[in-house]
């Protein structure tokens, strides 16, 4: 989504002959109130989507890193009970 976000912004400072350097960088003297207006959600847009795809990355880490710790324990598991069935037998 960021990569989109980042070709609407291209887009936009094309469009309207803006210097295209980062948002938070933009000469806002120079910019018209609809401009400043528009700059303003985008960025808000843009933060907001950075929060996202924290999220899920965190998210997504934190869940492979307990499915391999499952695993983990499910060997740790059936070791153990390979010992006890051994030692029984």
């Amino acid at each position: 989504m960021i990569n989109q976000l980042r070709e609407v912004y291209i887009k936009w400072c094309n469009d309207y002959n803006i210097p295209n350097v980062s948002a938070d960088e933009q000469d806002r003297d120079k910019l018209t109130y609809e401009q400043k207006s528009w700059l303003d959600d985008f960025i808000e847009q843009w933060d907001n989507q950075q929060e996202i795809d924290r999220f899920i990355y965190i998210n997504l880490k934190h869940s492979t890193r307990n499915k391999r710790r499952g695993n983990n324990e499910n060997i740790r598991n059936n070791n153990i009970i390979k010992n006890i069935s051994k030692s029984i037998f």
